[in-house]
């Protein structure tokens, strides 16, 4: 008995299309200057920030993860990258 596998064009979720670099995606304005510069403090703006500019609670939980992957430099740069940080 052959048995065939049968590809199904189903379209992609929106989680796998969505990329932090594309310039279609909201990036708010994020004020950090003038700032306690406590990582804590950091992830608190940019999670309310993020609520106020509407975004999603994946968008969000998407970039606390990648925000506390490292050290302090990896939380900037990942807040630089979703944010227009002042």
């Amino acid at each position: 008995m052959t048995h065939t596998l049968k590809k199904e064009n189903k379209p992609m979720p929106k989680r796998e299309k969505e990329n932090v670099n594309n310039h279609n995606l909201s990036k708010p304005e994020l004020k950090l200057t003038g700032q306690n510069g406590n990582a804590f403090v950091v992830l608190g703006l940019a999670k309310s920030t993020a609520r106020k500019a509407g975004w999603s609670e994946e968008r969000i939980n998407e970039y606390l993860i990648k925000a506390t992957m490292g050290d302090y430099d990896n939380l900037l740069a990942v807040t630089m990258d979703y944010f227009e940080v002042e």
